[in-house]
């Protein structure tokens, strides 16, 4: 799979990513571990520059050239 995710959506997902999981660390059991799981979502989309949802929807980030 090509990368679809820009460099500034990356840090974006990134950084979403980290303060979901610092947020995971204050909320109670159900809502921490849904909290962790987002934090998952968005550094792996993040670190990797790949995401199924936008290629499913044909968005890329990535400007004119795609890596």
């Amino acid at each position: 799979m090509q990368q679809n995710v820009g460099p500034l959506d990356q840090t974006l997902r990134v950084g979403l990513g980290f303060a979901l999981m610092f947020t995971g660390f204050l909320l109670p059991a159900p809502a921490s571990a849904i909290a962790f799981a987002g934090f998952l979502a968005f550094a792996i989309t993040g670190f990797s520059g790949k995401c199924l949802l936008y290629k499913a929807f044909g968005i890329n980030t990535c400007g004119s050239e795609a890596h």
